[in-house]
């Protein structure tokens, strides 16, 4: 949430990756520890950081001028692309996958 500076933003969602990484099971399966962090979807969460930050400091720049529409928007840049920006080439990285574009990632089978 907007809270103050993007520093204390992205300070907010450092409490839901460092609960999944002490292992305390809060994702899907009641799963969690370094294990879920370490995966394949890993890099979406720890992708929150900096999204939050982003967010934070867009609307921290446009606070005097801040609508609906704008508001909106810093938070698809933050919350879609920032977060996708970090965890698909982590996914890609630690599947053992390569990014073929618009048709997502795919798998490298060994021969």
């Amino acid at each position: 949430g907007r809270s103050g500076a993007p520093a204390t933003d992205s300070s907010t969602p450092t409490f839901p990756p460092a609960t999944h990484a002490v292992g305390m099971p809060l994702l899907t399966g009641w799963r969690g520890g370094f294990g879920v962090i370490l995966g394949p979807t890993g890099g979406f969460i720890l992708s929150w950081i900096p999204a939050a930050f982003v967010v934070g400091w867009l609307v921290e720049r446009r606070w005097s001028r801040l609508g609906f529409r704008s508001l909106f928007v810093f938070n698809v840049i933050g919350g879609i692309g920032v977060v996708y920006l970090i965890g698909i080439p982590w996914l890609a990285a630690v599947a053992n996958g390569t990014w073929q574009g618009g048709r997502g990632v795919h798998r490298v089978h060994p021969r």
